[in-house]
C-alpha cells in the first residue's frame, strides 16, 4: 500500500494502470473498503478481472467496478 500511494502521487490527476496477482488485488480492494485484511480471501476475483479504484485529492477511494469480466464475452 505504501508503493501505491506513492504511485498514486506521483500521477495526480492521470489515470494509472496497475496488473498484479490477486493477492495484491485483494490487498487493495480491501483497502479501499476500509476492510481489515483478515478478511482478504472474501474478495473474488476472476482471472484477468479488472477493477477500477478512483483516488480523488482527498485520497478517499471509490470503487467504481470490482471484478468486472465482460471483456471476457462467451469464456466466461
Amino acid at each position: 500500500m505504501k508503493r501505491l500511494n506513492e504511485i498514486i502521487a506521483l500521477h495526480e490527476g492521470q489515470t494509472i494502470v496497475i496488473t498484479a496477482h490477486g493477492a495484491v488485488l485483494r490487498t487493495i480492494l480491501t483497502a479501499a473498503l476500509h476492510m481489515p485484511l483478515q478478511y482478504l480471501w472474501s474478495i473474488r476475483q476472476f482471472n484477468t478481472a479488472i477493477n477500477i479504484v478512483r483516488y480523488d485529492q482527498d485520497a478517499n477511494p471509490t470503487i467504481e467496478l470490482l471484478n468486472g469480466n465482460s471483456h471476457l464475452g462467451e469464456l466466461r
